[in-house]
């Protein structure tokens, strides 16, 4: 049974040979402690991993062109070094501060919105969807993952996920509140 066949039997309600498992994403410091259990070195990615455990995992699947959130991110870059952190602007346009060498959650110390003219700047800006560019081949993608026996992915997010992002945990729920 293909990963499309087995998708479209899940999303009908009949019986697959064996549910999809799609992971999320595996931390790099996960897949190091993975490879002292017993994971082949070979595995560096979350692609490999989901390969080697056959998964059907987000990082395998096709996923349709289009760029969701803000285009053009922000440019991801070094600001500042500072030891063994870095303050880091993300794609979302947050300035975070980084351990050079972990992987849990960064400390944010400033948000793309921040005020109602921060909002309507980066929505004028980034969150056009006319924008030339915003969109690929769409059809194309979509033939060529049915042609692969895949389904295709449209990874939306969440709605709260991006506010998050953008405006960060405490005033996004201050601006929900008011």
């Amino acid at each position: 049974m293909t990963t499309r066949e087995r998708f479209n039997r899940v999303f009908r309600w009949e019986k697959p040979d064996r549910v999809p498992d799609m992971e999320f994403g595996y931390w790099d410091k996960t897949i190091a402690v993975w490879h002292e259990q017993g994971l082949p070195r070979d595995c560096r990615t979350n692609e490999d991993v989901e390969r080697h455990l056959g998964l059907e995992g987000i990082s395998i699947m096709p996923e349709v062109p289009i760029h969701k959130g803000l285009y053009p991110a922000f440019e991801e870059k070094t600001i500042e070094q500072r030891g063994e952190r870095r303050v880091v602007q993300t794609k979302d346009g947050a300035l975070t501060e980084m351990l050079e060498f972990d992987s849990s959650m960064p400390k944010f110390l400033k948000f793309a919105v921040e005020t109602r003219a921060d909002w309507e700047r980066l929505r004028d800006e980034r969150l056009d969807p006319r924008r030339l560019g915003r969109a690929g081949d769409v059809a194309g993608a979509v033939a060529a993952a049915h042609a692969a026996g895949m389904p295709i992915l449209f990874h939306c997010g969440s709605l709260y996920g991006w506010l998050r992002d953008w405006m960060g945990l405490e005033n996004l729920s201050i601006a929900l509140m008011t």
